[in-house]
């Protein structure tokens, strides 16, 4: 929990430190207009998910069926809509908000890799809680503060927002993508599969 307090604190220290407080302003607008909706819509996914998503595994020792449906329905939900932000956002930002927050419009842009991804992947992290995976995911976690933090020092430096924004979009991006292929992997115990079903097999017989 600490590693991830300070990787979700990280973007706007360093923005601050290299880019100035009027980028960081531009950059909470673009997070406060997207990140809070996809919040809510992604809350209500993990939700059920977790729920039926524990219930089979501990019944079946694999729980992927669901994780392949949810990551399908999350897909048609998060592609569409981030699609219309990379593709209009800044007009989108000033007509709703007005001119000023144009530049906002372009961070969102600019950061639809990181809420794609981040939309997908994190209502099927529960994956590794249920397959008791949490040594994977504190490894993970660390590594996303490494990638995360090096792609803002290294890009920020330059003092080009839109860089450094965008590196930071490509460097969550990444280690999203990996955690997804972590929960796929772990959304299935083959040990536990083959000694639930020998035990299946005991009682019928």
């Amino acid at each position: 929990d600490g590693i991830n307090v300070l990787t979700v604190q990280m973007p706007v220290f360093l923005m601050t430190k290299f880019l100035g407080e009027a980028v960081v302003g531009q950059y909470n607008q673009t997070q406060r207009v997207l990140a809070s909706p996809a919040s809510v819509i992604g809350s209500a996914f993990s939700d059920v998910f977790r729920q039926r998503a524990s219930e089979e595994f501990r019944r079946t020792g694999s729980c992927r069926r669901l994780w392949l449906r949810t990551a399908k329905r999350l897909a048609m939900v998060s592609i569409p809509i981030f699609g219309i932000v990379a593709l209009f956002g800044p007009d989108l930002f000033a007509f709703v908000l007005g001119a000023r927050w144009r530049q906002s419009g372009e961070f969102a842009q600019l950061l639809t890799p990181y809420f794609l991804m981040q939309f997908t992947a994190s209502p099927l992290s529960r994956t590794l809680y249920i397959a008791e995976r949490q040594r994977e995911d504190l490894f993970w976690q660390i590594g996303l503060f490494i990638v995360v933090g090096g792609a803002l020092f290294a890009f920020g430096r330059s003092g080009n927002a839109h860089q450094t924004v965008l590196a930071f979009s490509l460097a969550y991006a990444a280690m999203y993508a990996i955690y997804l292929a972590m929960s796929f992997k772990f959304s299935e115990d083959a040990a536990m599969v083959a000694r639930l079903s020998k035990e299946r097999a005991d009682l019928q017989a």
